[in-house]
Parts: structure tokens; C-alpha cells; sequence
């Protein structure tokens, strides 16, 4: 065989040698080496663990299953065998398993193949943040920005959307609620998202508490989106399919959710901890941080499980109470279609503001008193008890209370401070308890004949 003068090839033959080897007298055979490399020249190319094959072409980065890799194979082999003036060149399936074989080897990435964490990929360009500017900058997509999954919306920087914002102002008229919803989900169209909270939207059913998850879950996609089944949270399984994926939902929590197994794992997942998922038929274990998105939902007053203050829960949520019912006859199916359809480009620019402010403050939410109070009073809920000894029970020396003058106390604060009623019996097991835990106290019966606290006095 004479090799034709084709300078494309000049580079791959001063590395991997003659593309054809002639076995015997007239079979020709292909070197998978030089195949392997020339595949890579004409396509950017890179192979990750998670997903596969990946290819750079018609400027963006696309999944690239067996059999395509396999044909556009064979069509290169067969337009380089063209070139050499060579008929009936033998490609055997081993052969392209093999180029496979070398190009995974030659193009894998270490570990997780992560995009950069300060792009947000619209439809039509990449929008990066800058931290000199403290704002959003419009780039052009590049084989460098390694993004599979563009957002289904376009940038245009003078749309609006005021049918999306008048649906917002009627499932939450408070405006503090929709900045602090803004900001949050602005802040999950990164693919970090560092704020250390997560949403929680409270709320019986025709409530719209639904709507925020919907309207972020049809901008990303469903491909960056996992449901979470909080309870389940401990299986081990349970985030094996957690890739490429940057927003959790929680649809429909039950009330003692954030009161299991998994209420420590909601505190990973938006905390910034280091943890490991284990993956279904591998024997091999994948690497997280927890830099997700999370939206919780629930019909119920969720309880947190929690020791101490509780300040663990007082500094990842974000609550938003859905109390404005919407009648049957004015919801609208298809309601996140079609604001999208009409107005997308707006509706993208409301969470794009809310980006920027989350940004330029350093990643940090200011909740509103109001929303502050909401967090209290969940806690109260969720342990009264402990909410009642910290905020109404204080040592003094030389003082006493009976715990008869403590329940007649905890009657008159219980509503103002969102405390549950307690049966008169759970309340006195309850206040030993506490008083234990948080006191050290050696127990009750401490007044004589009536059970009662020396060293303490109500507040």
C-alpha cells in the first residue's frame, strides 16, 4: 500500500503508524490506535463514568451512545480506505470495541464531569457570573464550557412576564415571601447552588405551594431534577441515581418527615457535607457535596427533629406559609405551559434577578421577622417543651417554682408562642424531661409534697 500525501493524517501517522496492516495476501486490517486517534482529532470527545460517551458538535456537548459511535466509526474507516484506494477492508465488531476501548482510555475524566459551577446555560448562550462586574456576563457556548443540558429558554434581557408575576402575587401577597422565593431559586439555576438552605412551602391542598417547584422543575428540566423521598432517605440506594441532577423535590412531605432517618440527610444535602452514594449493580461508590437546590412540600405543620435549640433547623429554612386558597373553578390546568410558551424569556429574567442578589451578597438569604417567627413556631411545635424551659425558665438562686405554676404558665404563653396543647400529665413528664436535658436538674419533688424546681424561676 502507498500512503497517499494527505497532510490531515501527517500527525497521527508520526504517532500511531499506517491506519491499514495487511494480513496475509489480501486481507487488510485495521490499527485500532490510529482510528482511535483520528476519531478524537475530528471530534472533541470525552468519556465520563456517570454517563458515557460525550461529543462536542453543532456547538454543544451531546451523549453519545454505543451503536452511534460504532457507525460513525465504520463511515471514518471506510472514507479513510477511500483515500488509500482500498476495497474490502475488514472491520470486524472486535475492532471497534476495540477504538472504543482506546478512545474511553485516552479521553476519560477523573471522577464526576462537574460544568462550572458560575454558569447558568440559557437556551441560546451561557450566562456566567462575574464577581468584578458583580454581575451576570453573556458569553458564546465553547467545546470549555462543558454543559450537557441547555435551559429550555433563550436570554433576551427585556422580556417580561406580568401574567407569571400576578399568578406569584396571588399564592404569596406577602413580598418578603417572593423576594426570599426569588433569591432561593435564582440561586438554583447554578449548578452549585451554596446558599445552605432549603424552601419549605406549607400549605392545605388548592393553596399553590406547588407552583414554585413546578415552574423551576420546567426551567432546568427534568434531567437536572430527583424526587427525594425523604423517610427513605436512609436506604442507600436511595441517591444512586444522583449524576448530573442539581434540584431535589420533596413533594408532599407527611408532617413527621424532618423527624426521621432522613431529616439528617436533608442537612447534608443542602449544607455543604461531603458524602458518598453508593450505585445499583457497581461495586463502586460516587463522590457528593451538598451544594443542592431542595424544595420541600407538605399539606401539614412539619416537626423537626432536632436537640438543644434547634438553631441546626433555624439556619436552613426557608418557610413560606400558603394560606390564600384559590377556588376550584379558577385553577387553570396546564397553567406552567402555557406561561412558559407565552412567556418564558420573562419568566427566566424574574429568577435571573433573583440570582443576582443572591450573588452579590455573598450567597446569604435575610429572612423577614415574620418569616423568623414561622421558623419559631414550627419549633415550638415540634418540641415544646424544650422552646417553653429556654425561653420562660431561668436559674435564680434562692427561687423555686412549683410545677403546678409552671403548667398555669404555659397556659397563658401557649398561643402567642405557637405551643401546642398538652394534656396536664404529658405536660409534667414532658417539663422533667426537659428540665433534665437542659438543666441537669436531679429530678421533681424537690419543694416537699408538690413536685416543683428549686434554683429556677418562671419568666
Amino acid at each position: 500500500m502507498n500512503r497517499p500525501d494527505f497532510p490531515d493524517y501527517a500527525e497521527i501517522l508520526a504517532k500511531c503508524g499506517q491506519p491499514f496492516v495487511l494480513r496475509g495476501k489480501h486481507t487488510v486490517r485495521i490499527k485500532p490506535s490510529f482510528f482511535a486517534e483520528y476519531f478524537r482529532w475530528k471530534y472533541p470527545l470525552k468519556y465520563c463514568h456517570e454517563f458515557g460517551f460525550v461529543r462536542w458538535s453543532d456547538g454543544r456537548w451531546c451523549k453519545m451512545e454505543d451503536t452511534t459511535l460504532f457507525n460513525e466509526l465504520e463511515s471514518l474507516i471506510a472514507a479513510a480506505a477511500l483515500d488509500y484506494d482500498l476495497k474490502d477492508v475488514l472491520v470486524p465488531e472486535n475492532d471497534l470495541a476495540e477504538i472504543a476501548k482506546v478512545l474511553k482510555r485516552r479521553t476519560a475524566e477523573n471522577g464526576l464531569t462537574k460544568p462550572d459551577p458560575d454558569i447558568i446555560p440559557a437556551g441560546n448562550v451561557p450566562l456566567r457570573w462575574n464577581e468584578v462586574l458583580q454581575d451576570l456576563e453573556v458569553n458564546e457556548y465553547s467545546p470549555d464550557f462543558f454543559i450537557l443540558n441547555r435551559l429550555p429558554v433563550s436570554y433576551d434581557p427585556a422580556a417580561t412576564a406580568p401574567q407569571f408575576e400576578a399568578v406569584l402575587r396571588e399564592i404569596m401577597p406577602d413580598a418578603e415571601d417572593r423576594r426570599v422565593a426569588q433569591e432561593y431559586l435564582g440561586a438554583g439555576l447554578f449548578f452549585e447552588n451554596l446558599t445552605r438552605k432549603f424552601l419549605l412551602c406549607l400549605g392545605e391542598g388548592g393553596c399553590g405551594k406547588t407552583i414554585l417547584s413546578l415552574f423551576m422543575l420546567k426551567l432546568l428540566g427534568s434531567e437536572r431534577a430527583h424526587e427525594l423521598n425523604i423517610g427513605n432517605a436512609k436506604n442507600p440506594y436511595e441517591f444512586s441515581g444522583l449524576t448530573k441532577q442539581t434540584l431535589l423535590t420533596a413533594p408532599e412531605a407527611v408532617s413527621r418527615a424532618l423527624c426521621t432517618e432522613g431529616a439528617e440527610w436533608v442537612k447534608k444535602l443542602v449544607g455543604g457535607d461531603f458524602f458518598q452514594t453508593q450505585q445499583k449493580f457497581r461495586n463502586a461508590r460516587v463522590d457528593h457535596y451538598g451544594t443542592y437546590t431542595l424544595i420541600v412540600m407538605s399539606n401539614h405543620k412539619l416537626r423537626f427533629q432536632y436537640e438543644g435549640r434547634g438553631d441546626e433547623w433555624r439556619d436552613r429554612v426557608i418557610p413560606i406559609f400558603f394560606d390564600h386558597h384559590i377556588p376550584e373553578d379558577r385553577r387553570e390546568l396546564g397553567l406552567v405551559e402555557r406561561l412558559f410558551r407565552e412567556e418564558g424569556p420573562g419568566i427566566f429574567n424574574w429568577f435571573l434577578e433573583g440570582a443576582r442578589r443572591v450573588r452579590r451578597n455573598n450567597w446569604r438569604i435575610a429572612l423577614s421577622p415574620v418569616q423568623r417567627d414561622r421558623i419559631e413556631r414550627l419549633l415550638a411545635l415540634s418540641n415544646p417543651m424544650t422552646v417553653f424551659v429556654q425561653n420562660h425558665i431561668q436559674q435564680c438562686a434562692g427561687r423555686s417554682f412549683t410545677s403546678a405554676e409552671a403548667w398555669q404558665q404555659y397556659l397563658v404563653i401557649r398561643g402567642e408562642a405557637g405551643l401546642p396543647m398538652l394534656a396536664e400529665a404529658a405536660f409534667y413528664k414532658q417539663l422533667a424531661t426537659a428540665m433534665a436535658e437542659i438543666y441537669q436538674t436531679a429530678g421533681v419533688n424537690s419543694l416537699g409534697k408538690q413536685r416543683g424546681y428549686r434554683g429556677f424561676k418562671l419568666v
